[in-house]
């Protein structure tokens, strides 16, 4: 019992340091403009903030290039409360 035990703790460590890791490898952020030409093979991640007013904020996105190679841009676009709000 003793031996499942320390090996599930081991796995869990072992894919909690992977996760990490993977944190880290956050690319550089540039800022989005309309004479940019992206080359998006794939979209990783869109995030913003939370904001409870309808109000411009800075958005992100992360994707992968044909190429491999992955960037992230940020832009400016209206909250997602303004979508509730008449």
């Amino acid at each position: 019992m003793k031996f499942i035990t320390t090996l599930g703790t081991l796995v869990i460590a072992t894919v909690s340091a992977f996760a990490y890791a993977d944190q880290d490898t956050v690319p550089p952020t540039t800022p989005y403009s309309y004479a940019m030409k992206l080359d998006v093979a794939k979209v990783i991640a869109m995030d913003e903030p939370d904001s409870a007013t309808c109000q411009v904020i800075e958005a992100y996105m992360t994707y992968s290039t044909t190429a491999g190679s992955v960037k992230r841009i940020s832009y400016r676009k209206f909250a997602q409360s303004c979508n509730f709000q008449n």
